[in-house]
This record gives structure tokens, sequence and C-alpha cells, in this order.
């Protein structure tokens, strides 16, 4: 498990968005998780797909590990991991 957060975590810097680049709503949402990180909270973000929340959690990520080195539980199929 260690290897394969490692392996998905390691693609989080090379994916970082500016803020111009999400919309309006996206950026609400990210301020919203960052404040759930700040308060050591998690939450979970469920609007419809396509709406780009993979881009969110994707910066959510970038932005937590570089501000507090916190740990990160990253969940998907295996499909995503590079091999």
């Amino acid at each position: 498990i260690r290897t394969l957060l490692s392996s998905v975590l390691s693609l989080v810097p090379a994916l970082s968005f500016d803020d111009q680049e999400l919309k309006i709503y996206q950026q609400q949402t990210l301020q919203w998780l960052n404040q759930l990180a700040f308060k050591r909270m998690g939450g979970i973000v469920a609007y419809a797909p396509g709406l780009g929340k993979t881009k969110v959690a994707i910066e959510n990520i970038r932005q937590v590990q570089k501000e507090n080195n916190q740990p990160i539980l990253v969940v998907v199929p295996n499909n995503l991991i590079p091999q």
C-alpha cells in the first residue's frame, strides 16, 4: 500500500492548477476543502459528473501537502495507477 500511495502522490505536484484555471464553483469548493483540512477534517465533494471534482481534489491535496505535510489517503481504482 505504501508503494501505491507514493506512486499516486508523486503525480500530484505535476498536476497542479492555477486558481484562474478553476471555475468559480471549483474555487469555492477548493476553499471549503482547504478550510476543512486546516481544521484537520475531511469532506466529500459529490456534485454532477464532469464538473471538475478531480481537478479540485488534486489541487487540494497539493496545497495541503505543501503547507502542512499532512498524510493524505487517496483511494483510486487500480487502472489509474501507472504500471
